[in-house]
């Protein structure tokens, strides 16, 4: 049996519709909410819910997925977000290769929901210089040791071989952290490159041609910000890869600086970050 894990915040009903797709394909759901206020009664069979009644943040919250996952045995573990779309093959494509013995953990390549683009595959090599790649559907499979969590498949041994997430990270950059574990430990990604799900990244785009800046919340900047510092303690991610992060951190907070309205929570947020990064404060923002 192959498990889904959905962290959930304060879900619209499009969450049902994922739901749904999954159990079409054979899945099992496991639903956290991490929802303070705002809920959606999921009560759809052959689905576990658990309303945690407060954010603990997604690395938790994955990880008490997982624990519920494998306490059932599961042989994959797949991950998603709660605005997530998936089609009718994915979790067919993602898994042929673990259940054919190629890779023990595989990622989707990414279409912006306006489908419009493909986002670009990132990895970097020891020393933390980054090789930038565009996907298609159809290429040639590839590794990686950088990818984010929504949509990507592991098989269930492998967490008793890399560990969970890391819980002290809270949301920004758990995914990093995992992979890039779990790469210097010998276990790459493999970029299935004809599983395609659709994406998005932030709010919104600012668009300036030679980039997209992704647009979070002020508080969300704040985990953004803060995580790239705490990057520079893990042995395993490349120091110019964590200093490459804390450097765009700064040049993205001030282009959406210039761009939005809401300038004064911005700066107070960042200014936090800043202090808790350098002081090594980690968990929920304080």
């Amino acid at each position: 049996m192959i498990y889904a894990v959905i962290v959930c915040y304060e879900p619209s009903i499009n969450i049902i519709a994922l739901i749904n797709s999954l159990i079409a394909q054979g899945i099992y759901p496991i639903v956290i909410d991490n929802s303070e206020k705002y809920y959606i009664d999921i009560s759809v069979n052959k689905c576990i819910y658990h309303k945690i009644g407060e954010n603990i943040g997604i690395a938790a919250a994955q990880n008490m997925g997982i624990s519920i996952a494998l306490s059932n045995g599961a042989k994959a573990i797949v991950f998603f977000d709660q605005d997530s779309v998936v089609s009718d093959d994915l979790i067919n494509i993602l898994y042929s290769p673990i259940f054919e013995g190629k890779s023990k953990i595989c990622v989707p390549i990414y279409k912006n929901t306006q489908g419009n683009f493909f986002y670009q595959i990132v990895k970097c090599n020891s020393i933390g210089l980054r090789n930038k790649i565009t996907p298609y559907m159809g290429m040639e499979n590839f590794y990686t040791n950088i990818a984010i969590s929504s949509g990507s498949m592991m098989s269930s041994d492998i967490f008793s071989i890399i560990g969970e997430m890391d819980e002290t990270l809270f949301i920004d950059h758990v995914d990093t952290e995992w992979f890039l574990r779990a790469a210097s430990k010998g276990y790459r990604a493999l970029v299935v490159t004809n599983a395609i799900m659709e994406h998005t990244i932030g709010d919104k785009f600012i668009d300036l041609e030679i980039m997209k800046i992704p647009v979070h919340s002020p508080i969300r900047r704040y985990y953004r910000v803060r995580n790239a510092f705490l990057l520079l303690k893990y042995k395993h991610v490349p120091k110019l890869l964590a200093f490459r992060e804390i450097v765009f951190s700064f040049i993205h907070q001030l282009i959406i600086l210039i761009f939005s309205k809401r300038k004064r929570e911005y700066i107070l947020y960042f200014c936090k970050a800043v202090c808790d990064g350098i002081n090594n404060i980690t968990g929920k923002i304080k």
